[in-house]
């Protein structure tokens, strides 16, 4: 818990900072806005504010690892992410056709399974 305190008072000298160098919103600014959007929560006070605690560790642990100091480098890391996502959905396109495919395949089969025994008494009767 401690070093979690320590890395928030960092966190927020860091932030305060950032608030007096920039005039639109800072990235303070915004991590202030989603511990604040979690605290409408309707969990107690206590429990809240445990839940911030380790949200902000979370946040903290997020912009250290990918060396984010404002917002500038944020939008770069979410644009990174979400150009990955975007080849990652294209990959998948053709699996998710195939697999529809397959399991037609396998519907189709188990059509097959369960009218093969009057197919048979057809072809026994008719079919000579």
């Amino acid at each position: 818990m401690r070093q979690l305190k320590a890395l928030l008072v960092k966190l927020q000298t860091w932030l305060d900072e950032e608030m007096k160098t920039t005039e639109s919103p800072s990235l303070a600014d915004y991590i202030q806005e989603i511990l604040y959007r979690k605290t409408q929560g309707e969990y107690s006070q206590h429990s809240q504010t445990l839940y911030n605690l380790k949200d902000a560790a979370n946040i903290l642990t997020f912009l250290t690892r990918h060396d984010i100091m404002n917002i500038v480098g944020l939008d770069k890391v979410f644009g990174d992410m979400f150009s990955k996502q975007q080849d990652i959905r294209e990959e998948l396109k053709p699996i998710e056709r195939r697999i529809k495919t397959l399991d037609e395949h396998i519907k189709q089969s188990g059509n097959y399974k369960g009218y093969r025994s009057y197919k048979a008494q057809y072809e026994k009767l008719y079919v000579q």
